[in-house]
C-alpha cells in the first residue's frame, strides 16, 4: 500500500449525524423525494445543491463532467447545452445517459438513468435568455434536453436510486423519516445494507 493510499484512508469520510433513509415512509414518485432531498441542500445553505455529474456515452464508454440541474418538470430533469458541444453530439448519437446527484454534508446520493429528449425551441431560447451572459441575442444552438427515466416502463421508480448512510452510533443510527416524510406504505419491504460502523439505506 502507498502513502498516498494510507493518506486517503485516513481522510474522514462522513459525518457523524447524518439523517436516515426508512424505504417504507418514501413517496410512490422517487422525483418527490428527490426535490425534498434538493430542498433540504438549498435551505442548509450547502454549495452548488443542483450540481451533478452527468454522464453520457462515447461509442460505448462512459464520459462523464459536472453540469447544473435546470428545472425538474413531468418531462423529466433538464440541462442545457450546445447542440455543436461534445456532449451535445454525443447525446444525438446515443440519447441513454445518467445522472449523479451527491450532497456529501448529509450523505444523500441520487442516480438517475435513461434517455434524454431535446425539448422545444421556446423551451431552449428562455433558458438561454437566463443566462448572466445574456446580450439580447437568440442562439439557434443552444438546447435544452430532459432525461427521463426508463421510458416506456410502467413504475416511476425505474431507473432512479437514492440512497443515504447514517452513523450506526450517532443519534439518527437508525433509518427514521426524513423532513418531508409522506405516509408510511406497507408494500415495500426495507432493504436495509449494513456497513461497518455505518448503516445504509438505498431504494
Amino acid at each position: 500500500m502507498s502513502e498516498l493510499a494510507d493518506r486517503l484512508r485516513a481522510l474522514p469520510s462522513f459525518p457523524e449525524d447524518m439523517p436516515g433513509l426508512d424505504p417504507d415512509s418514501v413517496p410512490e414518485d422517487p422525483a418527490e423525494l428527490f426535490v425534498a432531498w434538493l430542498e433540504d441542500e438549498i435551505a442548509s445553505g450547502a454549495r452548488q445543491p443542483h450540481a451533478m455529474t452527468f454522464q453520457t456515452l462515447d461509442g460505448g464508454a462512459p464520459v462523464g463532467r459536472t453540469l447544473i440541474l435546470k428545472d425538474l418538470d413531468e418531462r423529466g430533469l433538464h440541462v442545457s447545452t450546445h447542440r455543436g458541444s461534445r456532449k451535445g453530439e454525443r447525446l444525438a448519437a446515443d440519447p441513454r445517459a445518467a445522472m449523479t446527484f451527491f450532497w456529501r454534508e448529509s450523505g444523500r446520493q441520487v442516480q438517475v438513468g435513461g434517455e434524454v429528449v431535446a425539448l422545444d425551441e421556446a423551451t431552449s431560447q428562455a433558458d438561454w435568455a437566463s443566462r448572466p451572459s445574456y446580450d439580447g441575442s437568440p442562439n439557434p444552438d443552444w438546447q435544452v434536453y430532459a432525461l427521463r427515466s426508463r421510458p416506456g416502463t410502467s413504475s416511476p421508480s425505474r431507473g432512479w436510486i437514492a440512497s443515504t448512510c447514517a452513523s450506526a452510533t450517532g443519534a439518527s443510527a437508525a433509518p427514521g423519516r426524513t423532513s418531508a416524510s409522506p405516509p408510511r406504505r406497507a408494500d415495500r419491504p426495507p432493504p436495509h445494507r449494513s456497513r461497518t460502523k455505518r448503516r445504509c439505506g438505498r431504494l
